[in-house]
C-alpha cells in the first residue's frame, strides 16, 4: 500500500491568500505525522494565469518536510503592473493627456477583454489554461508509479475537470476536496444559461470521475447528493472547516493584554465590493460617529491581511476614517495569532453569493477564546454556523442600524470592565488534528 498522495491545487504557499491554501496545508501537516507522504502539483507563483499576491507564504514553514512540490505555468501568463504609457515626465501638457487618455482606453479594452473571456471562454475559469500543463506533468509524476491516490482540491473547478482526464490514463484513487459548492458560488450563477449548462456537464463529469468526494459543510453536502441522485451518493463525505487548536494553545489569552482602545478584528483576505465588501462596516461606523461620539472615539479596526488599501483607500480618506482602520499582514503564523489574541470583537463578513460555505476564519475567531463575533451575511450556511453555536451576533448588509445598535452595546459592556464573551465549548470538534485523522482514515479506506 503506496502512502504517497499527489495533491492537486491552483492556490499552494506563498501563492494566494492564506485562505486558500490553509486547509490543504494543514491537512497535509497532520497526516505526514502518521507516516503519508506527498507531492503537490501546483501553479508557478511567478507565473500564474492572472496576477495573484504571495499572501500566504506564513504556511510554508507547515510544509512537510520532504514533499516534492511541482510548480507548472499556464498556457498564458498575465503578468502584474499596469501598462506602460507615454506620460512621462517631460512631456507637454498635451501630449500627458493624450498618453493619459490612451492608457485608459487600452486598460478598459483589455479589462472587457478580460471579462469576454471569463465569461464565455475560460469555462469555469482561468485555470482552464493551466488545465493542459497539468496533465502532462500529472501524467509524467503517476508514471513514476510512487504514488498511491490523487487528492484534487477545488474551487477553482478547472482543477476538479483533471479527474475526468487522469481517469483515462491511470486507475489510481481519486478525492476531490470540494470547499465549494460549484453551483452555489456567484460566479456560476452570474453566467449565461448557456455557459451554465456546460458547467452542470463539467460538474457531473467530475463527480462520476472521482472515487471520492468530500463536502465542507452541511448545505454543499445536501446540495451534491441531490445532484448524484443516488448515483453513487455514498461516496460523500462531511469533513467541515477548522483551526489548528494547538496554534492558541500557548499564545496568551486576551485578558492577559492592556488595551486602551475597544479593538475590533477583521482576519479575512480578498475585500472587494464585489467580493467581500466592508462598506456596511465603514457605514455603520460613520453612523456611530455621528449618534456615539464617545463609543467611536475608543474604537480601532485592525484588518489582518492586503487588499484593503487597494479597494477602499479612496474611500477611507474621504470619510475620515483612516484614523480608525489599520491594516497589518502578519509575517507568521504565531503573529498572527497574536494579534487575533487582542481582538475585543471579531468582525466577518461573508463573499457575497457563497451561500454554502464557512471560511476558516470563523473557526480562527472560536478558537481565540472570548469576543464574540459580528457577522454581515445574507442568508446562509456562515449564519446558520454563528447562530447555531451562539457565537454572537448576524447582520444583514443593510442593517446598518442594528449594526450599531450592537457595536455601541459591546463596548458599553467592555467600557465597564465586563466584556461579552462566548463559550469555547464545541470548538475542539473542528480541531484539524481531528479532521486530518478523519481524512486519513478516508484515504486509507480509497487504498484497500
Amino acid at each position: 500500500m503506496k502512502r504517497t498522495v499527489l495533491v492537486v491545487t491552483q492556490y499552494f504557499p506563498p501563492l494566494g491568500t492564506v485562505g486558500a491554501s490553509i486547509r490543504t496545508v494543514k491537512f497535509m501537516k497532520y497526516l505526514a505525522r502518521a507516516g503519508w507522504r506527498f507531492e503537490v502539483l501546483t501553479v508557478d507563483p511567478d507565473c500564474p494565469v492572472l496576477p495573484i499576491g504571495k499572501g500566504s507564504t506564513t504556511l510554508e514553514p507547515e510544509i512537510p518536510q520532504g514533499t516534492i512540490i511541482n510548480r507548472v505555468r499556464p498556457l498564458v501568463h498575465i503578468p502584474a503592473g499596469r501598462l506602460h504609457h507615454p506620460a512621462a515626465t517631460g512631456k507637454s501638457p498635451a501630449r500627458l493627456l493624450l498618453g493619459n487618455l490612451a492608457g485608459r482606453m487600452i486598460r478598459a479594452v483589455k479589462r472587457s477583454a478580460r471579462e469576454v473571456a471569463l465569461r464565455w471562454i475560460l469555462i469555469p475559469d482561468e485555470g482552464i489554461l493551466w488545465l493542459l500543463p497539468a496533465l502532462r506533468r500529472a501524467r509524467v509524476i503517476l508514471g513514476r508509479g510512487e504514488i498511491g491516490l490523487v487528492f484534487i482540491v477545488a474551487p477553482p473547478f478547472s482543477s476538479s475537470l483533471l479527474a475526468v482526464l487522469l481517469k483515462h490514463f491511470t486507475h489510481k484513487p481519486i478525492v476531490i476536496d470540494l470547499k465549494d459548492d460549484w453551483m452555489e458560488t456567484q460566479g456560476y450563477r452570474g453566467r449565461s444559461p448557456i455557459v451554465r449548462w456546460v458547467e452542470r456537464r463539467m460538474e457531473k463529469g467530475m463527480l462520476g470521475s472521482a472515487d471520492r468526494l468530500i463536502a465542507a459543510t452541511q448545505q454543499s453536502l445536501v446540495g451534491l447528493r441531490a445532484r448524484l441522485a443516488g448515483q453513487g451518493s455514498n461516496r460523500l463525505t462531511l469533513i467541515p472547516n477548522g483551526t489548528d487548536l494547538a496554534e492558541y494553545a500557548a499564545a496568551p489569552k486576551a485578558d492577559d493584554l492592556t488595551r486602551s482602545l475597544f479593538r475590533m478584528v477583521c482576519a479575512f483576505g480578498g475585500y472587494g465590493r464585489n467580493y467581500r465588501d466592508v462598506t456596511p462596516l465603514f457605514e455603520a461606523i460613520e453612523r456611530l460617529r455621528k449618534s456615539a461620539p464617545e463609543v467611536a472615539r475608543r474604537l480601532e479596526i485592525l484588518f489582518l491581511g492586503q487588499g484593503l488599501a487597494k479597494e477602499y483607500g479612496d474611500r477611507l480618506a474621504a470619510s475620515a476614517l483612516g484614523d480608525v482602520v489599520r491594516e497589518e499582514s502578519p509575517r507568521s503564523r504565531q503573529e498572527f495569532v497574536r494579534l487575533m489574541r487582542t481582538a475585543d470583537l471579531f468582525v466577518a463578513v461573508q463573499p457575497q453569493g457563497c451561500r454554502t460555505s464557512v471560511s476558516a476564519t470563523v473557526y480562527e475567531y472560536w478558537a481565540v477564546g472570548g469576543p464574540p463575533i459580528m457577522l454581515i451575511s445574507d442568508a446562509g450556511a456562515t449564519r446558520s454556523f454563528v447562530n447555531d453555536h451562539a457565537l454572537g451576533a448576524v447582520f444583514g448588509p443593510s442593517d446598518l442600524e442594528g449594526i450599531c445598535a450592537y457595536l455601541s452595546g459591546v463596548w458599553k459592556e467592555w467600557a465597564s470592565g465586563k466584556p461579552r464573551r462566548i463559550s469555547l465549548s464545541g470548538v475542539e470538534q473542528f480541531d484539524r488534528k481531528k479532521l486530518a485523522d478523519k481524512l486519513g482514515q478516508l484515504l486509507e479506506a480509497c487504498l484497500h
